[in-house]
């Protein structure tokens, strides 16, 4: 394999790295916004009815959430199974030989 192509590669992959890591931060920054709106709605709860509507709606926008991180996962690990086979797809092996 060209040290080129294996360079091209790699840069891929790194590329793909810091996407997934970019939209982790802002599913960690939405979490904290979560978490504030949840705090400020649950201070200005009077009653036990409204503070019951407050983790009803955080209990919904949580399941949102994980289906949304779930959706994501998934689509990271298809980017990095892909540029891992495009990696391996010259037919060359682990040890850098010509598979035969």
């Amino acid at each position: 394999m060209p040290l080129l192509h294996l360079v091209e590669i790699q840069t891929e992959l790194i590329e793909k790295f810091q996407e997934a890591n970019r939209s982790w931060l802002e599913r960690m920054q939405s979490e904290a916004a979560l978490a504030f709106e949840f705090a400020t709605k649950l201070t200005a709860a009077r009653s036990i009815p409204e503070t019951a509507t407050v983790y009803h709606e955080l209990a919904s926008r949580r399941v949102e959430m994980a289906a949304e991180d779930a959706r994501h996962l998934l689509a990271d690990s298809r980017k990095f199974m892909a540029t891992g086979a495009h990696l391996l797809s010259d037919g060359r092996l682990s040890n850098g030989r010509r598979s035969v």
